[in-house]
């Protein structure tokens, strides 16, 4: 049986549509198997985050994720999940550029916080969200949809 002409142009042109739609992946990052945000081994699956990549923070035995150098990036960055808090720290050389939205979320066993300590730049293109009760220090500048929060090394 032959499609007639119409459908067969439809049909290439959803299939160019979704050929052309950029994907977002998602990658976990978990403080168990090292802290270095460029160490693609500490990520499920392997591998440094793109702009592209949606990333989950989970942190044990105490231990934050590290951002040390310039060049992280991420779509999103979620720290912390209902079971398990998340910690990062950027340090004074780091830098972390998120295209849409940072969110913490502290474990839902309630003695556990989330917390974010920034001593370098944290750009955000959207926004910056917390739930619950977490722990945030800013050294550094953390700017977010045009609002700049920065702090000096003041006492």
């Amino acid at each position: 049986m032959r499609i007639p002409h119409p459908f067969r142009r439809s049909s290439a042109l959803i299939t160019l549509a979704t050929v052309a739609a950029a994907p977002c992946f998602a990658s976990v990052f978990d403080t168990s198997s090292g802290t270095d945000w460029f160490d693609g081994n500490n990520y499920d699956p392997v591998g440094v985050p793109t702009a592209a990549t949606d990333v989950d923070i989970f942190t044990t035995a105490g231990l934050a994720a590290e951002i040390n150098s310039a060049g992280a990036l991420a779509n999103n960055v979620d720290l912390g999940a209902s079971d398990w808090p998340g910690s990062l720290v950027v340090g004074a050389s780091g830098t972390l550029d998120v295209a849409n939205v940072l969110t913490m979320v502290p474990a839902a066993n309630g003695n556990q916080t989330s917390s974010l300590v920034n001593n370098g730049v944290i750009s955000l293109g959207s926004s910056f969200k917390t739930t619950g009760i977490s722990t945030i220090e800013n050294h550094g500048t953390l700017t977010a949809s045009g609002m700049i929060l920065s702090a000096s090394n003041a006492d």
